[in-house]
């Protein structure tokens, strides 16, 4: 048979089924699976973005509350580390002192992570400590190591802590050290600093005129004559703006307490300045510029000296606060654990919404399954209903015009012969047009039903056809045995050709089989009272032409030649129950078949007499 028939025919009869593979890991487990590996990787990023992210803010956060402490206290601690060791007034002092705790205490409140807060001045001296029992913190462990901050500090500190009672039980404790300058921004110092700056240089490098000497020396004097009070000669012409400066940045550290921590205190001695400002003179009144121009470089880096302690007694001390970072990571781990179940519902959620969209979708999928069996095992009557617009049902509605072309095809081959199925399927990109033919040996059979007219004629034409039919039925099973191909049935004649090697023995071996299974229906049928039929069979070999018979808009494949209408009028002469053969059949014909020879006999269309045989089949 063909290929095309060899497809076709699995609906006309049930197959062996194939091997079909079980499903070890479905889709549903596969899917579940990497829905959850991708669930569980976002989260874990997700987590570990959430804690990262809470540090970083809460470092900012804890940060920024520490920056609006210090910039509360910042006039007070300055003012106050400023006077602490000076000529202020104690209840002066001690009024900034207890603002300066009021707030501490206040931020310790609000702050429950805060441990200790302190201030020390720039020597390293505690001058507070809060909580006061605690002072290891400022002192200690925390102790500031530089004595000059210009900015902002964090320093994590870990404490080692022994068990008193088993030495062996080690704990560590965490700390998070913050740490700001306390500088001077605005006082007497600042201001002279301010005024230095602006006239010093000037004076020494860009030079300064007798009248713009005199209006800056009384401008300065008028601005800082309560600085001044002490001295009594202020002219001009006695008392130069250098040592103006010098008695201003003198007084100003007297005040402040600082005189004693300076080294070299003869700068603070107002005869230097007066000696090289005389000195400088006798070299201009001598004419010696050079000496004139060295001599006041000298007074000019020898203030620069005093104006360097003026900066340097800027920077007050520092203010630190200590955080508990153990405390806050309890805060951040009990943040985490939230996220955590959060994330946990998410992902359950996630997997019980996926799992039931997976579910319903292999619902469908196990439909399309059990659909394709029952076509496969020729139940073509079976159908399913997918209602859902996805591809699922876009590829139901594909596999329904699948089988309705599988059963258009499965019907056609009823009313097509084999031969005319295998000519399609070798034309299938060229147009099939009449006219093409071929040359074949074939060997043909011809059965004819005897007094099929008489007995239609008595009878209704519904059960004329149904009896014909059936004995159609057990013809054409056995022509398929053989594989035989049916060209037509005309009437109740049946005219079917086998081709290959054993064409003449299987056309024989065909009647016979159709002789026998007859002659058991007909005892089958005589039980129950039902009419029955008698047949006749031709056969014969030979040459014939095959090819295309019609028009363009309606053809037919059909074997045409003598040897077919020899076959038809062999079947003809062939009386009930009697196989009528060709002698070429015979002699064709590999395998011995018993037979008699019978009269030669005149054909319509034959000019010569014709050798025929009878087969015995029974």
């Amino acid at each position: 048979m063909n290929p095309i028939k060899n497809l076709l025919s699995i609906f006309n009869k049930k197959k062996k089924k194939e091997k079909i593979r079980k499903v070890l890991i479905g889709l549903r487990i596969r899917s579940i699976f990497l829905l959850s590996f991708v669930l569980l990787f976002t989260s874990s990023l997700f987590i570990i973005f959430i804690y990262f992210i809470q540090n970083s803010l809460i470092t900012k956060e804890r940060s920024q509350r520490f920056q609006n402490l210090t910039q509360l206290l910042e006039g007070s601690s300055s003012v106050y580390l400023s006077y602490v060791d000076s000529d202020i007034p104690k209840n002066e002092v001690k009024e900034k002192y207890l603002f300066i705790l009021n707030e501490v205490n206040k931020f310790k409140e609000l702050n429950p992570d805060v441990v200790n807060i302190f201030l020390v001045d720039e020597k390293g001296r505690v001058r507070i400590n809060y909580p006061e029992n605690i002072k290891k913190f400022s002192t200690g462990t925390f102790k500031i190591k530089e004595k000059k901050l210009t900015n902002i500090i964090v320093k994590d500190i870990k404490e080692k802590i022994v068990d008193k009672k088993d030495k062996s039980k080690i704990s560590y404790k965490h700390y998070r050290l913050i740490s700001c300058p306390v500088i001077l921004k605005s006082g007497d110092l600042i201001f002279v600093n301010e005024d230095f700056d602006k006239t010093i240089e000037q004076l020494h490098k860009k030079g300064m005129n007798s009248y713009e000497k005199e209006r800056r020396f009384k401008a300065l004097l008028s601005k800082y004559s309560y600085l001044l009070e002490k001295q009594t000669n202020y002219n001009i012409h006695s008392y130069t703006i250098d040592e103006l400066f010098v008695d201003l940045y003198k007084n100003i550290f007297i005040s402040q307490g600082k005189l004693k921590d300076i080294r070299d205190k003869k700068l603070f001695d107002g005869k230097w300045v007066e000696r090289l400002a005389k000195n400088i003179d006798n070299a201009i009144s001598n004419n010696n510029l050079i000496e004139a121009k060295r001599l006041d470089e000298q007074i000019y880096t020898q203030m620069l000296s005093i104006r360097q302690y003026g900066e340097d007694f800027k920077y007050l001390g520092t203010i630190g606060v200590v955080f508990d970072l153990d405390l806050i990571k309890k805060d951040v781990s009990r943040n985490q654990k939230f996220f955590m179940f959060l994330s946990s519902i998410i992902f359950l959620l996630s997997l019980l919404l996926v799992s039931f969209a997976i579910v319903h979708n292999l619902r469908n999928i196990k439909l399309m399954e059990k659909w394709a069996l029952e076509i496969a095992n020729g139940n073509l009557k079976y159908r399913i209903s997918i209602k859902e617009k996805d591809e699922i049902g876009r590829l139901s509605d594909v596999f329904q015009m699948m089988v309705d072309e599988l059963i258009e095809k499965y019907h056609l081959e009823k009313f097509v012969s084999s031969s005319t199925i295998s000519m399609i399927s070798q034309n299938k990109e060229g147009e099939i047009d009449t006219g093409t033919i071929e040359r074949k040996n074939l060997a043909f059979l011809f059965s004819d039903i005897r007094g099929f007219t008489a007995f239609s004629e008595k009878h209704e034409p519904e059960l004329v056809v149904g009896v014909l039919n059936e004995y159609f039925e057990k013809q054409v099973k056995i022509i398929n045995r053989y594989f035989g191909d049916i060209d037509d049935y005309v009437g109740d004649q049946i005219m079917a050709h086998f081709s290959g090697e054993n064409k003449a023995d299987k056309a024989i071996k065909c009647a016979i089989e159709i002789m026998k299974e007859i002659d058991s229906f007909n005892e089958e049928r005589k039980t129950k009272n039902q009419p029955v039929f008698e047949i006749g069979i031709g056969l014969h070999i030979g040459d014939v032409v095959t090819g295309n018979i019609g028009t363009k808009n309606r053809m037919d494949f059909a074997c045409i030649g003598d040897t077919v209408n020899t076959a038809s009028r062999l079947c003809s002469i062939a009386k009930s129950f009697e196989i009528i053969a060709s002698q070429k059949i015979l002699i064709s014909a590999k395998e011995k078949f018993k037979f008699e020879f019978m009269e030669p006999v005149h054909l319509k269309g034959k000019e010569k007499v014709f050798q025929i045989v009878k087969i015995i089949w029974k």
